[in-house]
């Protein structure tokens, strides 16, 4: 059963921060009436907010394996958990999007599994403005091998943990200090050159511009030890250095996120050291009520665990979500320099949604050249509300991936129809078709399948 402790480890600091903002809500009187003389007044404790949903979805496959040649088709019954949690009080602000599914191979084809996600965030104020303690969990299913197919032998269970402290303090009446220290523990459940654990220190210097602007000063430091990463690979060890000056800026109709600095990284086994430009540059431009604009961009050194730590996005959660999303991420100890840009379109009206993401991205292995390689596509979907209750949605993806390694090139196409209906306010019911295909310059290596998925959801 792959990724089982990984799995369990994320869900159950999911309910352990759960667990303790609802013991916070119901906190004696006395002890908010102590609290509230500190010369900083704490923000209003807000009631803690959790909502799941409860599914049975039964998928049929006529590719389970997504090979080129002899597939096999396949019946499979996956039982789901969907939930989230949001608690904003005056001592924990937790965060959390996860999913649970257990997956039963009716014919038998693969072993029976549980697999999962979960975005996790907790963030306890011991002392107001002055000592914090942060914990994370991330946990998500990724492939083994992103050049092969998504087949179930082909993915895997990942998990990242981060706890530290983090220590606020004045420098003036216009400055804030901050110092953070995190231990990261990463682990997969195939890949294991992945797992690591590693020590983060950072120092920022942070000044308020205005009530909706900051600028801020960063250095962090961050030694990373891998368990069974080979030393002639120059990775088994190495120290990563970023400092950077980064602007953030909040008004009615545009978010900025603006970061400028530099990168090394230094490996044990080596006498090479990498520098590089650390640009990053995020925008969000509601244009009206119903239209905004996103554009996202950086280049940077990167690993695969720095992409997998996404914060919980409660707004777009979907808690009839009936499977388990796939990654593109590649699980490995190599560094990259990472180039991408992305730009996002959505359009929500009345009765119907549109959304388009072209992107790009480039990566170039610091220490080989096996996993280099650059994509661009573009993911459109569409929703219509046929009915108040009665929704159909759309999904067509194009991605192209080519590989330096091998001179190689693969295409995947992905087409999606779902039907989604809300029976009463607890029930609804979904049925969802999807083709995807992929055609390789590698013989043998291209494939077609055809799913369709029903699925029942009991939501609270």
């Amino acid at each position: 059963m792959r990724g089982t402790r990984a799995l369990t480890a994320a869900v159950m600091l999911a309910l352990a921060g759960t667990s303790v903002a609802l013991a916070q809500t119901q906190a004696p009187e006395a002890a908010s009436q102590a609290e509230s003389s500190d010369s900083f007044a704490p923000p209003e404790q807000a009631p803690p907010f959790f909502d799941y949903a409860i599914g049975l979805g039964y998928e049929h496959t006529d590719n389970v394996d997504r090979v080129a040649t002899n597939p096999t088709s396949q019946d499979i019954l996956q039982p789901t958990l969907n939930f989230t949690f949001n608690q904003q009080g005056s001592k924990i602000q937790a965060q959390a999007v996860g999913l649970v599914q257990y997956t039963d191979y009716l014919q038998g084809y693969f072993g029976n599994e549980f697999r999962g996600q979960l975005s996790g965030v907790l963030n306890w104020i011991i002392s107001p403005q002055r000592l914090n303690l942060d914990v994370e969990d991330y946990s998500s299913v990724q492939p083994v091998n992103t050049r092969l197919s998504n087949s179930p032998a082909n993915q895997q269970q990942v998990n990242i943990f981060v706890a530290g402290p983090t220590l606020s303090f004045r420098l003036g009446d216009a400055l804030l200090g901050q110092a953070d220290l995190r231990y990261i523990d990463t682990s997969a459940s195939k890949t294991k050159d992945f797992n690591s654990q590693r020590g983060l220190g950072a120092l920022r210097v942070i000044r308020d511009l205005s009530a909706t602007a900051s600028l801020s000063g960063n250095f962090e430091a961050a030694n990373v030890d891998f368990n069974n990463s080979a030393p002639l690979t120059n990775t088994q060890r190495y120290t990563e250095y970023n400092a950077y000056a980064r602007y953030q800026s909040q008004l009615a109709h545009l978010d900025m996120d603006l970061s400028l600095g530099g990168s090394q990284v230094d490996f044990s086994h080596s006498s090479s050291n990498y520098s590089g430009a650390l640009i990053r540059a995020a925008l969000a431009w509601r244009l009206t009520p119903r239209n905004s604009l996103q554009f996202n961009a950086s280049d940077q050194l990167d690993d695969s665990t720095s992409n997998l730590m996404q914060p919980p996005n409660l707004v777009d959660a979907s808690l009839t979500n009936p499977a388990v999303q796939v990654g593109r991420t590649v699980i490995s100890p190599a560094v990259f320099r990472d180039r991408n840009v992305n730009l996002g379109y959505l359009y929500r009206g009345p009765r119907f949604g549109f959304t388009l993401t072209p992107y790009y991205s480039r990566l170039r292995q610091l220490n080989g050249n096996d996993l280099s390689q650059d994509g661009y596509g573009a993911v459109a979907t569409a929703t219509y509300l046929i009915r108040p209750l009665l929704t159909l949605g759309v999904t067509v993806g194009d991605q192209t991936t080519k590989y330096t390694s091998g001179n190689s090139r693969d295409r995947d196409r992905t087409y999606g129809v779902n039907l989604a209906r809300q029976l009463t306010p607890h029930w609804s019911w979904s049925v969802t078709f999807n083709h995807d295909g992929r055609h390789s310059t590698r013989p043998g290596f291209g494939y077609n399948e055809n799913q369709v998925l029903a699925a029942l959801y009991y939501r609270r």
